[in-house]
């Protein structure tokens, strides 16, 4: 206890903080280390989880060729030699890729005994495949020792994934690995199902040992899928309806049906193949299932190992952010009261030396704290300051008579000396400064009060010179007589507004005047300009009109050309008309001679048959149809000769009012072409009153420029009036505000 009392204060706070710190991260590292333990458990079953998924690789394809191997078997090598060859290359694949991950994994150290001799066995087994295989292809092997086989490899392989729970901590993951290994389980009979089933339909004969293992194969799948079903979560129950076919399901139950009621070899009309390939086809739903399955439960591991290195990470921060807070707490309170007690023994030492006259000043013991050592601090400082007050007032109120002094010398008369000395004589000085500052604070008062006056334009009242004199005296007569120099400035300044009113009110009277006239004859220039403008318009509208009837008149010109010509060419007809009907005249003439002639031959040839007697009388037939004939013609040459006659007649017509349509026009040519010069000068007239009026536009539009600028500059001169006009009034206004001896 000695040491404890002699013990200095650093040493003694040291050990108050450090012992608690150390129990704190005694007990901090058994909270992390547990964390710890969390991580490396959660990685373990990581692990393990993917150990699982590999292992679920090598069980399928090792039921994959324990079912072939059966259906070889069971049908003497007649089926299943194809498959098998191909399936065993994929089985030694997964073997590989499983003991690579055992490997890669380091799975030895992180299970127990009975699982490191569980994997060297299953190894060891795997190690006698080929001469299993080999005694398969020689059928040296019979089918249940075969099917026994690979099923003993398998059901290793099972027990192998339950060490992924067995000491497992989370009791949830732990129950979905549970159900991961029963669905496995299930799976594994259906593999066996399809192996005895193979060979039942590979076999001619129903064996009933194998039908009997086959019924209890379907109700062990029943019991391990119940079981699944019973510690499977909602996820993983979704997972498994999702990937089902119900097609294949309903297929192999039918298959399943043949064999259990085995009617009179029914079971011989199913291939083995197809039923080898249909339950493979359940089984590699099976297979998608549970390897969704692990994918679950091994996102959930992996999400619950992050989850522990999250909160192990977070633990150690934590520990260590308090670990730090406290160490430096412990060490900035250590060095706080340390410091304390330092100062508390400095200020006491200079406050002695004060009071035995060893020293002139003493200075605060600086603690701002107010704890007791504040308290002490300022218990002690409190006594100095009694000490040093006296002293304080004198030598302030020396001080404050030095400033009131230097501002008196500045200008300022309104300071005092307020503070209250013990030595009478400097009390008496103060007094004194005080009342003489009191007496020429008044007289700067009254002058300043008088200015203030002048400043709000107040200068009938004046300062008194009573009782004053020196420059004082002058400098109330100065002012005084600045309050006459500017009460005269503004008796003339508002005569002058007066005068300048009435003449800008006159000015503006008169711009306005101006304004309206200037504004009347631009109304005037403008509604003749728009005049002038509708007559241009009018006149050159008449020129359009003047171009297209001239434009008219020539192309009637053209048409009347055009129908001279073709009058002309109707005569030339007409002329050819002519002719042809004389033409026909005389061929009608020549007819009608003819007709005449063969008249004339027909009444003798008629003659001599009637004088030949019964021989003329063909030849008499014959003259009365030509004297028939002589007169048809005769009467046509006569109806042609009166139409030619009538055509002749229309053509001589057609002729004269041909000779009239030719005379027409040349008439109607000659006043068209008079026609077409007076529109041409019509249209040359227009032209040139268009220039005329154009020009009067522009006279106007000059005038009407001029006329709008000299209503600006009447508007402008009227706004310069008006401006005027508000100066002069502000310039009374102003002065009417001051006050001053009116004239």
């Amino acid at each position: 206890m000695n040491i404890i009392e002699n013990a200095s204060i650093k040493k003694r706070l040291f050990l108050i903080f450090i012992i608690p710190l150390l129990a704190i991260i005694l007990l901090s590292s058994l909270v992390i280390y547990d964390h710890y333990q969390d991580y490396k458990n959660y990685k373990k079953l990581e692990i393990m989880i993917n150990l699982n998924s590999n292992i679920s690789q090598l069980l399928h394809e090792l039921q994959k060729e324990r079912g072939a191997s059966a259906g070889y078997i069971g049908s003497k090598g007649a089926k299943f030699s194809d498959i098998l060859k191909s399936q065993r290359l994929v089985t030694d694949t997964k073997i590989k890729n499983l003991k690579n991950y055992i490997k890669e994994k380091e799975v030895n150290k992180i299970i127990d005994v009975d699982g490191i001799n569980d994997i060297n066995k299953i190894f060891q087994e795997l190690g006698n495949i080929g001469s299993t295989r080999t005694n398969v292809d020689d059928f040296k092997i019979e089918l249940n020792t075969a099917v026994t086989y690979y099923s003993n490899i398998n059901s290793s392989l099972l027990y192998l994934t339950t060490f992924a729970f067995k000491d497992s901590k989370d009791t949830k993951l732990s129950t979905q690995a549970m159900a991961f290994y029963e669905f496995l389980e299930a799976k594994e009979l259906a593999g066996l199902e399809r192996a005895i089933g193979s060979a039942i339909f590979s076999s001619k004969e129903l064996d009933v040992n194998l039908k009997s293992k086959f019924i209890s194969l379907i109700a062990m799948q029943k019991t391990y899928l119940n079981e699944f079903h019973n510690f499977a979560n909602k996820k993983l129950l979704s997972i498994e309806k999702e990937t089902i076919d119900k097609n294949i399901f309903d297929e192999v139950n039918k298959m399943r049906e043949i064999i259990i009621s085995d009617t009179a070899g029914s079971h011989t009309k199913v291939k083995p193949t197809y039923w080898f390939q249909t339950i493979t086809k359940k089984i590699n739903l099976l297979k998608q299932t549970d390897d969704l399955l692990s994918k679950e439960i091994l996102k959930e591991a992996i999400e619950k190992k992050s989850a522990g290195l999250n909160n192990f990470i977070l633990y150690v921060v934590i520990v260590l952010i308090i670990v730090l807070i406290i160490t430096f707490l412990g060490v900035y309170i250590s060095k706080t009261i340390k410091d304390a007690v330092l100062k508390i023994r400095e200020g006491i030492k200079e406050f002695f030396d004060f009071m035995n006259r060893k020293a002139n000043i003493v200075n605060e013991i600086d603690i701002k704290s107010k704890n007791e050592f504040g308290e002490i601090a300022s218990f002690i400082n409190a006594s100095i300051k009694s000490l040093q007050k006296e002293l304080d007032a004198d030598t302030k109120c020396a001080g404050e008579a030095i400033l009131v002094l230097h501002k008196l010398q500045e200008g300022y008369l309104n300071y005092q000396i307020l503070s209250a000395p013990t030595n009478p004589q400097i009390r008496t000085f103060a007094l004194t400064v005080n009342r003489m500052l009191v007496n020429q604070q008044k007289v700067m008062s009254n002058i300043l009060e008088e200015l203030e006056k002048y400043t709000n334009y107040n200068y009938l009242s004046k300062l008194s010179d009573q009782n004053m004199s020196g420059e004082m005296k002058q400098l109330i007569d100065g002012i005084n007589s600045l309050g006459d120099s500017i009460t005269k400035m503004l008796q003339e300044n508002k005569r002058n507004g007066d005068i300048l009113t009435n003449s800008s009110e006159t000015l503006s009277s008169n711009v306005s005047h101006l304004n309206t006239s200037a504004l009347s004859q631009t109304a005037s220039i403008e509604e003749t300009a728009a005049a002038i403008e509708e007559t241009t318009s009018s006149i050159n509208e008449i020129s359009q009109q003047a171009t297209q009837m001239q434009k008219l008149s020539k192309d009637t010109l053209e048409f009347a050309t055009e129908g001279l010509n073709l009058a002309n060419t109707t005569q030339k007809s007409m002329d050819e008309i002519n002719s042809a009907t004389q033409e026909i005249l005389e061929a009608t003439s020549i007819i009608d001679q003819i007709a005449f002639q063969t008249n004339i031959l027909s009444l003798n040839a008629a003659v001599e048959a009637a004088t030949a007697g019964e021989a003329g009388k063909g030849f008499a037939v014959v003259a009365g149809e030509v004297r028939n004939l002589a007169t048809r013609s005769a009467e046509a040459a006569k109806e042609i000769k009166e139409l030619v006659e009538k055509a002749n007649t229309k053509a001589a017509e057609g002729k004269h009012s041909s000779e009239k349509m030719i005379e027409g026009y040349s008439k109607l040519n000659e006043k068209i072409n008079d026609s077409s010069k007076i529109i041409s000068n019509v249209a040359d007239a227009t032209v040139e009153q268009s220039k005329g009026i154009s020009q009067i536009n522009e006279a106007i539009s000059e005038i009407d420029k001029l006329t709008q600028e000299n209503a600006k500059v009447t508007g402008e001169t009227q706004e310069i009036a008006k401006k005027t006009n508000e100066i002069a009034k502000n310039i009374i206004k102003d002065t009417d505000t001051k006050k001053f001896l009116q004239i």
